[in-house]
């Protein structure tokens, strides 16, 4: 199956094509105001490479709001021009598949004006959708200190690990957030991308 997975939600900005589970297309840049050139200008390389696409794979946050918002617009038109399916995966799936297959456990993200969005695995697979979550008056660090069991539960801050997503593109770890996310939630068309993960304003007191 050829696959192009594409993100912008963090200072790294990528654009991969697989083909059989190897990585035969790779581009990546620190993000910049080009970002949205640069996702046009690959993904049609990445398509010349294959001959073709037969999925997508977009990592739609919670992370960057603007970056999240040129991945989802590059996506949408790649999708009208070839139909095939997107699969929008969320930062805590890509977070999850690092913590290997099998496990289970919960995903809390803080994210966009500090609202956390909540993920349950088990198995390995992701069972409910991402939801957001009161917390009330909580903070980070009460959450950190005792509110979840840190054995089988992960927090994650978008802006203080914010260096986790920039790390160098892993083909490993993509595709099987990828698996995850198309397992729980399906693929959609071009009509159904979105930017899931929009703040609340006013932002919660």
């Amino acid at each position: 199956m050829r696959k192009i997975l594409i993100s912008a939600i963090s200072s790294r900005v990528y654009v991969a094509a697989i083909q059989d589970q190897q990585v035969v297309f790779l581009e990546a840049e620190n993000a910049a105001r080009t970002t949205s050139s640069f996702m046009a200008r690959h993904t049609a390389r990445a398509l010349q490479v294959m001959g073709g696409v037969d999925a997508l794979g977009v990592l739609v946050g919670p992370g960057s709001w603007t970056g999240a918002r040129i991945t989802i617009a590059t996506a949408k038109g790649l999708a009208l021009a070839t139909q095939c399916p997107v699969t929008m995966i969320p930062t805590h799936d890509l977070v999850w598949a690092a913590r290997g297959p099998g496990s289970s456990g919960r995903v809390v993200i803080w994210a966009a004006e500090r609202e956390p969005w909540h993920a349950t695995y088990q198995n390995g697979a992701r069972i409910a959708a991402v939801e957001p979550i009161e917390i009330g008056s909580w903070t980070l660090q009460q959450v950190t200190e005792g509110k979840f069991d840190r054995k089988t539960h992960v927090l994650f801050d978008v802006g203080r690990d914010a260096p986790l997503l920039d790390e160098p593109f892993q083909a490993d770890l993509m595709l099987r957030a990828f698996d995850i996310a198309t397992t729980a939630d399906g693929a959609v068309g071009a009509d159904g991308l979105k930017t899931p993960f929009m703040p609340s304003y006013p932002p919660k007191q």
